[in-house]
């Protein structure tokens, strides 16, 4: 006897090898029989056993072949009638116990079908019981466990560019921009951008930020180096872009809503589009005061968008923009280099105002926020002394475009003069207080006369400095009165239809008491050495 065998590797399906007529159907029959037929011996019972616990009688086993299938399972439907051609194609596909995706089984077992056809027979299975769809789009096996997601074969598994995506990539030889795509395809935004999101996650193109722009992107395929290109790149301004360009004029600066009208645009987007181009080096933007002034640079007026033509925004006066007292606090640290608060608080005041009302600490403190002052260092118990930032700087060299500074010796002829009246106003507060029993019968009586001694003002302007203690204007009249009877105050002229008061001095009455210097020739004198 040989010991030679031969081996013959069969299909799979022993009906098929046995050349049974039905054998796709014979297998379809077996595999859930097969698969019932399990479940006792893995539990460990009997066929009468399994009987009893499920209700349902034990089907017959006999010589290796299943004759008759009955499930263990009633809510399984049975299956009756036969299966058609493509519904045994399908089953077939199915039969491996894996999920398929409905368009997978449409390429397989269509064979110049319509997909819908297909999809017919697909819901002819259901119904009868003998598949499930456990999502939308995947098929399984009746009876089979729920997928897994990582069970569930990919859509597509190559890809094959179409028509619109081999446009896009030979646009693409270069950096483009989204809009720029979209401009020359003449497609929508949305599609470009479904387009793009494909080819990224492909690997096909690659995408870089703009420069000199915020939240834009440039793309280009994989394979291509812009290096050099970015380095040369100038961003392509839009419409509103362009024309505030063209109506800045250089070595000048323009309130953003001069800018806003001559470039015909809303305030809001003039705003939007000045941030973008100032991120962009093309133009250069500062706060003077409450208001943003614009101006181009050198790189702007080089920029291709800018032609030159169109009308000119109107050229903002820096002075103005800062106002009087702030303009007096940079220009007196300009010429000082440091300087205290009651430093710049005397170059302010000077003989012309009271330094009550200039609040320069306050605004030396809002100078400071804004970055044009800053305080020196030294010991943090001494009083500070401030200078000149930067930004302080180039803003006081801008405004002497338009306005002359102020020199050294007019600002220490200003201090001089500023400590000189506010010592003569004391001597006269405490000669006052000394008299105060002759003089004065009340403390509103006593607030007029302390308002005088800052200078001669009007019976308007006495009511209007003392309204927040007199309420009624005329009580103002007749305490002045009553005080020039007293030979405290007397007249000194007339503004317009009201009287000027001041102090009365020891020249115009040698009756009146105790000489009171007189403010004006005591201002007049130079201080004492």
């Amino acid at each position: 006897m040989s010991d030679d065998k031969e081996i013959i590797r069969g299909s799979g399906n022993v009906f098929r090898d046995r050349h049974h007529p039905d054998a796709d159907g014979e297998r379809l029959r077996a595999l859930p029989a097969a698969r019932d037929h399990r479940v006792p011996d893995q539990c460990k019972l009997t066929m009468h056993a399994a009987r009893d616990e499920t209700g349902v009688a034990a089907f017959p086993v006999g010589r290796g072949s299943i004759g008759t299938v009955i499930s263990l399972r009633e809510d399984v439907a049975p299956m009756f009638g036969r299966l058609s051609p493509l519904g045994s194609q399908i089953m077939t596909l199915l039969a491996d116990g894996k999920p398929w995706r409905g368009k997978h089984i449409i390429e397989r077992v269509a064979n110049g079908l319509k997909p819908w056809a297909v999809r017919a027979e697909l819901d002819v299975l259901r119904d009868a019981g003998r598949i499930n769809r456990p999502r939308f789009g995947v098929w399984i096996m009746a009876g089979m466990p729920d997928p897994p997601v990582s069970a569930i074969p990919p859509l597509r598994t190559e890809f094959t560019d179409s028509r619109l995506d081999r446009m896009v990539l030979a646009r693409l030889s270069q950096p483009v921009s989204g809009p720029t795509l979209v401009g020359e395809l003449g497609t929508s935004r949305q599609r470009v951008d479904q387009m793009l999101k494909k080819l990224l996650a492909r690997g096909k193109v690659k995408r870089v930020p703009e420069p000199g722009t915020i939240r834009r992107w440039l793309w280009m395929r994989s394979e291509i180096e812009a290096a050099g290109f970015l380095l040369n790149h100038i961003p392509k301004q839009r419409e509103g872009g362009e024309s505030i360009l063209n109506c800045l004029e250089p070595n000048a600066f323009h309130w953003v809503r001069y800018v806003a009208v001559a470039a015909g645009l809303s305030l809001a987007t003039t705003r939007r589009q000045t941030h973008q181009l100032k991120t962009q080096g093309l133009v250069a933007t500062m706060l003077f005061g409450n208001k943003v002034h614009v101006s181009i640079t050198p790189r702007g007026l080089d920029h291709p968008a800018r032609s030159g033509l169109g009308p000119k925004a109107a050229r903002s006066d820096l002075s103005k923009s800062f106002g009087e007292r702030r303009r007096g606090i940079l220009e007196t640290l300009a010429v000082l280099g440091e300087a205290r608060t009651m430093e710049i608080t005397a170059a302010l005041a000077g003989m012309d105002r009271p330094a009550s009302g200039l609040m320069s600490g306050q605004l030396i403190a809002r100078l400071v926020a804004r970055g044009f002052v800053e305080a020196c260092p030294g010991d943090p118990r001494v009083r500070l002394s401030y200078r000149l930032t930067e930004a302080g700087r180039s803003a006081t060299a801008l405004i002497a475009r338009f306005r002359t500074s102020p020199g050294r010796a007019r600002v220490d002829e200003r201090i001089a003069a500023y400590w000189a009246q506010r010592t003569i106003r004391r001597e006269i507060g405490l000669r006052l207080r000394s008299r105060s029993k002759d003089l004065v019968a009340s403390p509103c009586q006593q607030a007029v006369l302390d308002a005088l001694a800052d200078g001669p003002r009007s019976t308007r302007a006495l009511q209007d400095a003392l309204g927040d203690r007199i309420r009624n204007k005329r009580s103002v009249h007749l305490m002045l009165r009553t005080l020039e009877k007293r030979g405290a105050v007397k007249q000194k002229g007339k503004e317009g239809m009201m009287k000027v008061w001041c102090l009365r001095s020891a020249n115009d009455d040698a009756s009146a008491g105790p000489a009171v210097p007189d403010v004006e020739a005591a201002a007049q004198r130079p201080p004492a050495e």
